[in-house]
């Protein structure tokens, strides 16, 4: 008959013994959680010792320190900012506009359009 972990915490709780205890006579081992542990942990376990000695300290040689120039200052030059003009509409925008064409069709209307229509309205965007 096998005895569930449950099971054995609740007699431990009404005979006052120690579960750990318990669980070693009946021959469940208690399984471990989180990492595992490094060598160093472990009892009967070290790293043999090694005779190293000190190493001695060299005093730090110092080196002469060069003298660092002062950066020159060079005067900055302002440069005058162009004012930019905003794009005008092209030629495809003003045939939209101008059409009164919704814009899920207008793509296929000026697809539509023959090579010298198309002209006219990119001329009259670069004339505006």
């Amino acid at each position: 008959m096998s005895i569930t972990i449950k099971q054995l915490e609740t007699l431990a709780n009404h005979f006052h013994f120690d579960m750990t205890e318990a669980r070693q006579v009946i021959g469940i081992e208690l399984k471990q959680r989180g990492r595992p542990r490094s060598p160093s942990e472990v009892e009967g376990h070290h790293k043999p010792k090694t005779d190293k000695k000190p190493k001695e300290e060299k005093p730090k040689e110092e080196k002469p320190k060069t003298e660092k120039k002062p950066k020159e200052e060079k005067p900055k030059e302002e440069k005058p900012k162009a004012e930019k003009k905003p794009r005008g509409p092209s030629g495809y925008n003003l045939f939209v506009r101008d059409g009164g064409i919704s814009f899920k069709n207008a793509g296929a209307a000026w697809k539509a359009l023959s090579e010298s229509e198309r002209e006219n309205w990119n001329a009259k965007a670069k004339a505006n």
